[in-house]
């Protein structure tokens, strides 16, 4: 769902925007009035505190209707903890471009004592992962499982997971790996951090004895508890190891003629390419991290790669031949008037380019995007660039997003991303 970046007041999305808005608005009316005392009713154990049927039905019902009226794909919990708090969990799950919908929702809330309102699932209790798993996938966790991790060269994690009781059948096993992680380590972490998992089978004693006397090292696993941790440990890594600079800081200008340059091209036929994108052949980034994560891993999320809150996007402009002689010279001067725009005005720097067919794409790392969006349609129209120009975000929970370069751009076509599994080098 398109949400986050809606200039003109007049678009059909911004309307809809602030209708949605004002079903938020009710929602949290109802939860205050209505809800919040039928939860807690739910939850006291005496007999004269209980819930009949209908009325529980009543209060279900009432969360129901009023979340999906303000999108059909939130899901919600709600939590008791003893002598603490109460919790109420509203998430889109697997459904990522629609959270930042949820984010105003909770954005919102009101202020409630006693009670704590999330945007995501958070970890379950490790005592409580199989019967959390039980009754939500009717799935097993195998009794001898392990688990190894690494950090992988995109800044995310990759998890192994080790048991004799992994099936034949991958997908299988992959579901029942997907569900675990989101559980132990919460719907945050996995969305913005895990990057792989993977069912392993265990390495025998003979292989391991083996392994000694030939000098090859053997794998490392460890207890399940200990994974949330770990995780927590190496996101504050990769946090920490990140520059305290803006990209406009760290980068060279477009104009630097020797700065280095990574590059990745594939052919017009290959298939195994994010839909988003499938008319761009030519990557040429000045960061290879970032080359490497648009490409590859499961989603790509700013945080990983910066951490003052940059977001990472990109202009397509199509309608532009690039089989013309000057079309490359063209595209630099784009790119060019784009970079020293953003510089000057301390928002941001082109960190790429690259071409389709008929399609020129300029990729930048953005300070603040509403401040950048004027810029960059006053270039659109100082360079006389086609109605069918965007930005667009590579944000796995932005994918809905656009914006047109002009007023009167008309929304892109419609497609399902999906992760490119190639690794460039």
């Amino acid at each position: 769902m398109r949400w986050l970046y809606i200039p003109d007041e007049d678009d059909p999305d911004f309307i809809a925007k602030q209708e949605t808005i004002a079903h938020i608005e009710k929602w949290w009316q109802d939860f205050e009035k209505i809800v919040v005392t039928k939860w807690i009713k739910s939850v006291d154990k005496s007999a004269e505190a209980a819930l009949e049927v209908a009325d529980y039905s009543d209060f279900t019902d009432v969360v129901r209707e009023s979340l999906h009226a303000i999108n059909p794909n939130i899901m919600w919990e709600f939590h008791n903890k003893p002598n603490d708090y109460h919790e109420f969990v509203c998430t889109v799950e697997d459904n990522y471009s629609d959270g930042a919908v949820v984010q105003t929702m909770v954005r919102m809330s009101p202020k409630l004592e006693g009670w704590r309102i999330l945007t995501h699932r958070p970890p379950v209790e490790f005592d409580a992962l199989q019967i959390y798993l039980q009754q939500t996938a009717g799935l097993e966790i195998p009794q001898d499982i392990r688990v190894s991790w690494t950090k992988s060269h995109i800044n995310r994690i990759m998890l192994g997971y080790h048991s004799s009781h992994f099936t034949n059948d991958l997908s299988k096993d992959l579901t029942l790996l997907l569900k675990l992680t989101s559980a132990v380590l919460g719907e945050e972490m996995f969305e913005k951090w895990i990057d792989r998992v993977a069912p392993l089978k265990p390495v025998s004693i003979p292989v391991r004895m083996l392994n000694q006397l030939i000098g090859k090292e053997n794998p490392i696993s460890f207890q399940l508890n200990v994974l949330l941790e770990q995780c927590n440990k190496i996101k504050n890594q990769i946090l920490n190891s990140l520059p305290n600079n803006y990209f406009y800081e760290l980068l060279p200008s477009y104009e630097q003629e020797d700065a280095p340059c990574y590059i990745w091209h594939r052919k017009p036929d290959e298939d195994n390419v994010p839909a988003r994108r499938k008319r761009r052949l030519i990557y040429a980034f000045l960061e290879q991290s970032l080359l490497q994560a648009t490409l590859s891993g499961l989603y790509f999320h700013s945080t990983s790669h910066s951490k003052l809150n940059e977001t990472f996007c990109y202009v397509e402009i199509t309608d532009f031949d690039m089989g013309l002689k000057d079309s490359l010279d063209k595209r630099d001067d784009i790119a060019l008037r784009i970079d020293n725009a953003l510089r000057s005005s301390q928002l941001g720097c082109i960190f790429g380019v690259g071409s389709g067919i008929d399609s020129c794409y300029v990729d930048l790392a953005l300070r603040n995007v509403e401040k950048a969006i004027p810029i960059l349609r006053e270039i659109a129209t100082e360079k006389n660039l086609p109605e069918t120009s965007w930005l667009f975000f590579y944000d796995s929970n932005l994918q809905d997003e656009w914006v047109g370069l002009h007023k009167s751009t008309k929304a892109p076509p419609v497609v399902e991303e999906e992760p490119l599994e190639f690794e460039p080098g």
